[in-house]
């Protein structure tokens, strides 16, 4: 009898959960090197439900500029334009 390796099977939502995890240690890492002036968050929880956090900040035009760009990019990408 020949044994094969055994393969993890990962779900989309694996594949999901690792890159939301990424995306948040990038921003930290930004943020622990003084790169950052302030950050917006918006987040899908678990059950569906929804929330936003922002850092205080002396920028809120540009941040609000950066909200509305990422709202744009989101909305290219649900309509499956490339």
């Amino acid at each position: 009898m020949i044994v094969g390796e055994v393969h993890a099977i990962e779900t989309r939502r694996d594949v999901i959960n690792k890159d939301v995890v990424a995306t948040i240690k990038e921003a930290l890492e930004l943020a622990e090197q003084g790169k950052l002036k302030a950050v917006a968050i918006a987040m899908v929880e678990a059950d569906g439900s929804t929330t936003a956090s922002w850092s205080s900040s002396d920028v809120f035009g540009a941040l609000t500029g950066s909200v509305a760009r990422l709202q744009h990019r989101l909305q290219i990408q649900a309509d499956g334009t490339p």
